[in-house]
Order: C-alpha cells, then structure tokens, then sequence
C-alpha cells in the first residue's frame, strides 16, 4: 500500500506550493499487505502536468521535492510507484501528489 506521509487513502494528494519552497514526502508507512519486501521509486509524470521540464527526483523512503525556479503558474504531477517482490506477481500500487505552483507574477510580487 502506497502512503505518503501518513495519507492512507487513494486520493490524489494535492499541494499548493511556492517557488523554492521545500516539501517532505515521507513513504516510509508504504507496506505490502502479505509481508513482501517492497521498493519504491518516484518518477515525474511530465505529459500529465504543465511543466514542460524534466524533474529528476531521488528514490527513497522520503523525497525532498524543491520546487524548481521556472516553474511559476504550472502543475506538476509526482507518481509514488510502490512494488512488492513476491515470486508468483509482483504487484504495484501507486499514488499521484499534484503541486499546482502559484503563479507570483500574477499577484505583483517581484522575483529577482
């Protein structure tokens, strides 16, 4: 079961973020219901969102998401993929986080 901290749920997880700004997603309560080992691994789902640039983001239990500097008014959607190592199928579960970044021209705010 794919959890982001501490959501347990299948709703998309949405955040409304800055420029620059830090955000800690911590996976480490993501469990295989029979006890399997699991990997997880976060990937960048670029043709879902409106940043056209490519995220490279760290695989571990807690991904520190830095919003990129040019990413001003888009959205960029994040996949937390989580995978059991089981002999027989190897399952998979996964969960979307939707950072919409605020758009800081439009409120006459000067970036330098």
């Amino acid at each position: 079961m794919a959890i982001i901290t501490q959501d347990s749920t299948n709703q998309i997880i949405r955040l409304k973020a800055r420029l620059g700004n830090s955000y800690l997603f911590d996976t480490s309560s993501s469990y295989d219901v029979d006890n399997d080992q699991i990997s997880m691994s976060w990937w960048h789902y670029q043709e879902a969102g409106t940043y056209p640039g490519l995220i490279d983001l760290k695989n571990s239990a807690l991904l520190n998401f830095e919003v990129p500097s040019d990413t001003s008014g888009t959205e960029i959607h994040l996949i937390l993929e989580v995978k059991d190592h089981n002999k027989i199928a190897s399952l998979h579960d996964y969960r979307r986080v939707v950072v919409e970044v605020d758009d800081l021209k439009t409120k006459g705010l000067l970036i330098q």
